[in-house]
Order: structure tokens, then sequence, then C-alpha cells
């Protein structure tokens, strides 16, 4: 059911009202004359009670209306005000509090890379929750990187939301520019983050699920950085442990380096001896680097391949086929393997 809310302000010039299709789902409808009038709406500061930034939203002018609708839910228990700016200095103002939402307190329950070394060159975080989680670019707002000193870093984040199709796990890339060497704004800035140093990913408690309820903890997560990468990723390094014939037995990857553990669940796959997929479970520990990839049915005794894609990380963004801050003046280098073969042994 929609309703009008009655907290609603009027001057002689215009009218600003809420339209409410659900709690955190609302409209604001302004009617005034005014073609250079300008409609927005903010969230008011619970503690100064003054007007937060406006909030991104789409406004559409309809002869003597203008319509606003915000591209986020509101959050439960916040104050919003719309704000209508007349083209005479005037202003109006109608106010709307978003009824408090009950459901359960979301959790943050991994964050990958885990809890210790990676390189200084470190490309992404996926942080996993329990449940759906409020989309939006103010997200970024809620996640900081602080170093040893307890300083935090300056625009870390390359502000691209990338969720995976629940809206429960969120990819944080840190910002290219801070990466890659040469370029203005790694050389204005400095890089994010730097060899041998300690470092905290520290996540808001008002960060809100998709139901709006939060945290309500701060939640952080400790990792110490290590040299920076600039090799391509090369199979031709890595040692696979092979498992028995008639067992389902993982095929044990030994890598020489971590890789983006999300990336291997799609990137890595077991063919056949006539190169027909083998269905398999990617099971990768992002710290040690081994990578296990257990059968849906028993080995044979027969030949297979283990099949690596293009697009498979390690931790800095380099592939087999490129290194990610690539140096232009430096010869390309030769791609790494695509294909490692192997035979699963027959034990006594």
């Amino acid at each position: 059911m929609i309703l009008a809310v009655a907290l609603a302000a009027t001057l002689a010039e215009a009218v600003v009202r809420f339209v409410v299709a659900a709690p955190a789902k609302v409209e604001v409808i302004a009617e005034t004359g005014d073609r250079d009038a300008n409609l927005s709406i903010h969230r008011v500061e619970p503690k100064t009670e003054e007007l937060g930034p406006p909030i991104f939203a789409e406004v559409k002018s309809e002869a003597n209306r203008l319509r606003l609708k915000p591209r986020i839910s509101l959050s439960g228990g916040a104050e919003y005000r719309a704000v209508l700016q007349l083209s005479n200095g005037k202003r109006i103002e109608a106010a709307y509090k978003v009824p408090r939402v009950e459901g359960t307190v979301p959790q943050v329950t991994r964050i990958e890379p885990g809890s210790g070394v990676v390189p200084a060159n470190l490309l992404k975080f996926y942080v996993y929750f329990d449940q759906p989680m409020r989309e939006g670019r103010a997200i970024f707002d809620h996640f900081h990187l602080v170093d040893d000193a307890g300083m935090e870093i300056e625009a870390p984040w390359r502000r691209q939301e990338i969720w995976d199709h629940e809206v429960k796990r969120l990819t944080l890339l840190i910002h290219p520019g801070r990466i890659k060497q040469g370029v203005n704004l790694r050389e204005e800035l400095g890089p994010v983050l730097k060899p041998g140093s300690q470092y905290r990913l520290v996540i808001d408690p008002d960060l809100r699920s998709a139901r709006g309820v939060e945290l309500g903890k701060l939640v952080t997560h400790e990792f110490a950085t290590g040299p920076e990468i600039y090799q391509i990723l090369d199979p031709a390094t890595w040692e696979l442990v092979v498992p028995g014939t008639g067992t389902t037995e993982p095929l044990s990857v030994r890598t020489d380096r971590p890789v983006d553990h999300a990336m291997a669940q799609w990137q890595l796959n077991v063919l056949s001896e006539d190169h027909a997929p083998i269905r398999t479970t990617v099971v990768v520990n992002p710290q040690s680097g081994v990578i296990e990839l257990v059968p849906a049915d028993p080995w044979r005794e027969a030949d297979y391949f283990l099949e690596i894609g293009e697009w498979l990380e390690d931790l800095a963004g380099n592939t087999r086929l490129r290194v990610f801050d690539t140096d232009l003046s430096q010869p390309e280098p030769k791609p790494g393997l695509s294909i490692l073969n192997f035979h699963p042994e027959t034990r006594s």
C-alpha cells in the first residue's frame, strides 16, 4: 500500500512531501513552478542533527513537479530530510524517519586473504557476510585501512561495487592507480601498502544489511606485508601431488605463491584424457598456496589434465599471461603453461 507521509512542508511557492511505498523505499515529490529549483535528500546526522551530503538519487521534472527517487533503500531508524532549494534563495524541507527494521544482526564470516603476510602490491580483499548486505557506493566509506602507527590510509579503494549474486561477498579493490608504478596517483599519494609493515582492515559498526540492521560492532582484520610481486604465474614451477586410482582423494597443487581463491574456483579445471570436463570441488588455502581439487567420482587409471585459465591471478593480480604492473620498457614475458598433465597412482 502506498501512502503519503503527513510530514510535508509548504511555502507559497511550493510543497514538498514524502511518499512511502515501503518503510525504507520512498519517493519525494515537490510541487513548484520554479523551473530552476533543486531537489535533494539528505540523512540527518543523529549526534549533530546536521544534514549529511546528498544521497545518490534520480530526479525527474514533470511540468510543475519534481520527483526524486533514492537509488538505495533508506536505513531503518534513521531520519532523512528532503530539501527543495528555490531560485529566489528560499528553501523548503520535509522530514521522514524510517521505522526500525527487525532482523538478525549481520556478521562478517570471513575475510580473504586471511591474517598473514600478503604482497605489498596486494590487489583486493574479499569480505564475506552471513546475509545480503546493503548496496550503494557509500559502502566504501565503512572500510578503512590503518597502518601500525594508527594512521588511516587516504583513498585506498577503487569505488566500484563488486558483489556476488547473493550480495553476501564484497570484493574490495585497492585502487590500481596506487599500485602501478609511474602512475600519477601513486606518485602523488604513494602506494597504499608498503613492504615489511603491519596493517588493519577496519569495518565500521554502522555498516548495514539489506534489511537495514547494523553490524553493531567494529570488525578488525590484521595482516602484514611482504615484498611486492612482479612475475607472471608460472605453472611449470607448481608441484602436483597425484591421488590414487579408485579414490576421491584430492589432486593437490602446490603453487609457488598464493593465488586468488575466488578466481581459482572457475579458472582451474580438470579434463579427462579426451579433454572432457571432470566435476571437481576446488578448495584453496590462501596462505600456503596449496590448492585441492576433489573429484565428484573416483579417479580412473587414465591420463588427466589440469587446465589453468588465463584469468587466474595471484594476490597481486598477476596472471600466467601478464604482470599486473607491466613495465613497458621490458620485453614481454613468455606466457606460463596452460595445461599440466597427471596420472593417478595405482597403489597396492
